[in-house]
């Protein structure tokens, strides 16, 4: 206990092209998950959990490897398999279909997007929280380069509701003309809100919440 250990200076250690070029591919994926996180930021706010960050850059590097055949080193997230980045929640510990049983239906048209919601029947497919009166539901497209990693495009969709009403009725949106050959993200959030006769509609969402 206490005792000081001295060690010799370790040798350099040279890496094979495998391994730098695999090194490459995991360190793209890195800032590909930086580049997400920070163009969801419009839903993701500050109420993803403290792992999401992990978690995303896992789920990324797997689908950037998954069915990849660009060579090692030049592998990127559009190349992958993107349907492992399906469903993926910011806060584990409220996953968005915990709150929300509506399913929004989506294609491209002419380098447009088309979203649509259907009917929504409100009490049976949204969970209210307790003293809410109102919630939006947002839906975030954003187009990212997958060369440079710069946001190229990001509208934002929202549908407000009451709970007094029963239904809502169906929506559809369009998005402008997309620029081609990026990778293009929708996610979607519920926004929860009460009614104050003074302040206002105020957000109710939280960490624990989201």
């Amino acid at each position: 206990n206490g005792q000081m250990i001295v060690q010799s200076r370790p040798g350099s250690v040279k890496q094979s092209k495998a391994t730098k070029n695999s090194g490459f591919d995991f360190g793209r994926a890195s800032r590909t998950s930086k580049a997400i996180r920070s163009a969801l930021f419009p839903l993701l706010r500050d109420f993803q959990d403290a792992a999401f960050y992990r978690r995303l850059t896992g789920i990324v590097t797997n689908a950037t490897l998954a069915g990849n055949s660009s060579p090692s080193g030049k592998r990127s997230l559009q190349d992958g398999d993107l349907s492992l980045m399906a469903n993926t929640d910011c806060n584990t510990s409220s996953p968005f279909s915990k709150y929300c049983q509506v399913e929004a239906d989506g294609g491209l048209q002419d380098n447009r997007l088309a979203l649509s919601l259907p009917e929504i029947a409100i009490s049976e497919q949204l969970v209210r929280l307790p003293n809410a009166s109102h919630a939006t539901l947002s839906y975030l497209v954003v187009a990212i380069d997958p060369l440079t990693l710069n946001e190229t495009h990001a509208e934002l969709f929202e549908l407000p509701l009451s709970f007094a009403d029963q239904s809502t009725p169906a929506v559809a949106w369009l998005t402008q003309q997309l620029p081609e050959n990026q990778l293009l993200l929708i996610a979607s959030a519920v926004f929860y809100f009460r009614k104050n006769k003074l302040a206002g509609l105020i957000g109710l969402n939280h960490k624990d919440c989201h």
